[in-house]
């Protein structure tokens, strides 16, 4: 696992102090992205199915990640 090719995902619930933080640190490495096509038609698709067509043109990529590590947000 290269750490320069992974890209960091933080997931957490804020607390009074940081180190009360809970959450997790989510490493993962991006394996495809579409700007075009099929897959992102049909996640345009589903989004103005839900929230109106006028959202889709606010999506311009959808991306598919493998997540490597996962990690606590404080480490303890």
């Amino acid at each position: 696992m290269n750490p320069q090719n992974l890209n960091l995902f933080l997931v957490y619930e804020p607390a009074p102090r940081a180190r009360d933080y809970k959450g997790v640190r989510i490493y993962a490495e991006v394996t495809e992205i579409f700007t075009e096509g099929e897959k992102l038609d049909n996640i345009r698709t589903q989004i103005s199915e839900k929230f109106g067509k006028e959202r889709t043109v606010e999506l311009v990529a959808t991306v598919t990640c493998e997540i490597k590590k996962l990690r606590a947000v404080v480490d303890r």
